[in-house]
C-alpha cells in the first residue's frame, strides 16, 4: 500500500509539472507546447516591429543609427540587410518573397523582392506629401493607412497590375489595416468610436465586423481597434471588461 501511494504521488507530481496555462483563460494543456525558443537578432541596438512569412522574418533595426529593414532566413540561419538607406524605414510587412515598408530608399512606399533581389518604389504614393503608414500585404495586394484625403483612409495597391484602389474613404478615421487573401480589415471611427470593418476585394463589398459601443469610456478611447486577420478569423483589441481580446469567425455563405 505504501508503495502504491508513493507511485500515485509521483504520477501526480509529473502531471502537475507538465501542465501550463495558455491564452487568456484557465485551461491547461500538456507541455511542451513551445518546443523551442530561439534568438533571431540580438544586436546591441534596438530591433522592433517583426513580421514573418514562411521561413523569413523581417523587422525594423536601429544598428546604423536610424531605422533600417533587416531580415533573417530561418532555414539557412542567415541574417541579411534589406534596406539601409540614410533616412528611416519602418513598419515592414512580408508575404512570400515580397517585403514592403514605409519611408526611405528614395520614396514613401518601397518594396524588395527576395527572389530577384530587386528593390522597387511606387511613385506618387502620397500625393499630398503625407507619408502613409501601417502596411500589410497578402499575395500581390498591399494595404495601408493613407492621408491623401486629410483624414486617414484605407487604400490598396496591386503589385501585379500596378493599380491603386480605395478600400474605405468613409468619414472620420480609418486606420491599422490588415489583410489575408481577399479580405481586408481595419479600425473605423465613422460611428464616433472605434469599430472593426472589413472589405471583400473579390466582391467589392464592405461589412461591419464589430460595432459594439458598450466599451466606449469617458476618455473616448476607441472601443475596438488594431484588428488582425488570418483566413476567416479576425481578432482585435476590445475595451470591454477593462481591456480584452475579442475575435470573430467570418462566413460568406449567407443568402
Amino acid at each position: 500500500m505504501k508503495n502504491r501511494i508513493l507511485c500515485v504521488i509521483c504520477l501526480f507530481s509529473i502531471l502537475a509539472t507538465s501542465l501550463v496555462a495558455v491564452g487568456c483563460g484557465s485551461k491547461s494543456i500538456a507541455t511542451p507546447y513551445v518546443a523551442e525558443e530561439f534568438a533571431i537578432c540580438t544586436n546591441a541596438s534596438e530591433q522592433g516591429m517583426p513580421a514573418i512569412s514562411g521561413n523569413t522574418v523581417v523587422w525594423t533595426d536601429k544598428r546604423n543609427g536610424n531605422d533600417d529593414i533587416y531580415g533573417f532566413n530561418l532555414s539557412s540561419d542567415t541574417e541579411f540587410a534589406i534596406c539601409t538607406n540614410d533616412s528611416d524605414q519602418s513598419s515592414p510587412a512580408i508575404s512570400g518573397n515580397i517585403v514592403v515598408w514605409s519611408g526611405g530608399c528614395d520614396g514613401d512606399f518601397n518594396g524588395y523582392n527576395l527572389g530577384t533581389k530587386e528593390k522597387f518604389t511606387i511613385n506618387n504614393f502620397a500625393p499630398n506629401g503625407q507619408a502613409p503608414d501601417k502596411f500589410d500585404i497578402s499575395g500581390d495586394i498591399v494595404v495601408w493607412t493613407d492621408y491623401r484625403n486629410d483624414n486617414p483612409d484605407i487604400y490598396g495597391y496591386n503589385l501585379s497590375s500596378g493599380d491603386y484602389f480605395a478600400i474605405c474613404t468613409a468619414p472620420y478615421s480609418q486606420s491599422n489595416p490588415d489583410i489575408s487573401g481577399d479580405i481586408a480589415v481595419w479600425d473605423d471611427f465613422r460611428n464616433g468610436y472605434g469599430d472593426i470593418y472589413g472589405y471583400n476585394l473579390k466582391t467589392g463589398e464592405e461589412f461591419a465586423v464589430c460595432t459594439n459601443a458598450a466599451s466606449q469610456d469617458f476618455l473616448n478611447i476607441s472601443a475596438q481597434d488594431f484588428p488582425a486577420i488570418s483566413g476567416n478569423i479576425v481578432v482585435w483589441m476590445d475595451g470591454r471588461n477593462g481591456g480584452s481580446i475579442y475575435g470573430a469567425r467570418l462566413t460568406f455563405d449567407n443568402p
